[in-house]
């Protein structure tokens, strides 16, 4: 089993106080770039997988205009890869997962949920759990919901969200240590 320790860049992030351990609010907005590096470094706390090369999707729906738009913007930050202290995100095609194609998801790591899919949580949550997939978000209605392993939010304060039942359901293990920082339901 991989068991990353919290040294380098993420411990300093965290040991500066910027992740709560309370007090989650939820607040829907397209992820930003700082939610983005967030959301890395919360990967690099995987256990029982290899984290240097975390295959990606993101889920859009090409008929909500805020859910194409964040999709395109993800895409542009993600690039070929991105890298974030010892998690590199791998963008392989399809990289764009549309909502309604969701066995698209197959080989992926990592699915990012973009903002209004609402209606699709229950889809996604049952596509991606069998898989093994986290599925990451801004919106904390998501993981409060039980469809989202994962959600970030970087303002008015950086705030990391487990849905610990989900992420049992899928096989997603998170060290320890990296838990008791964060905030898990």
């Amino acid at each position: 089993m991989l068991m990353p320790r919290l040294t380098g860049g993420l411990a300093a992030f965290i040991m500066a106080g910027l992740v709560t351990l309370g007090g989650v609010t939820s607040v829907q907005a397209e992820m930003t770039p700082k939610e983005l590096q967030v959301a890395a470094r919360s990967l690099a706390f995987l256990t029982g997988r290899e984290i240097s090369a975390l295959k990606v999707a993101i889920i859009y729906s090409p008929d909500i205009a805020a859910s194409k738009h964040e999709a395109e913007a993800l895409a542009a930050q993600l690039g070929s890869a991105f890298n974030a202290g010892r998690v590199t995100l791998v963008a392989v095609p399809p990289v764009s997962v549309n909502v309604g194609e969701l066995p698209q998801l197959d080989g992926k790591d990592v699915a990012f949920v973009t903002d209004g899919l609402k209606a699709w949580y229950p889809a996604i949550a049952a596509a991606s759990k069998p898989r093994h997939i986290v599925t990451v978000t801004s919106d904390f209605d998501c993981v409060a919901g039980g469809f989202c392993v994962l959600g970030v939010q970087a303002e008015p304060r950086v705030q990391v969200l487990i849905n610990r039942a989900l992420a049992q359901q899928s096989s997603i293990e998170f060290a320890p240590g990296f838990r008791l920082l964060v905030t898990e339901l």
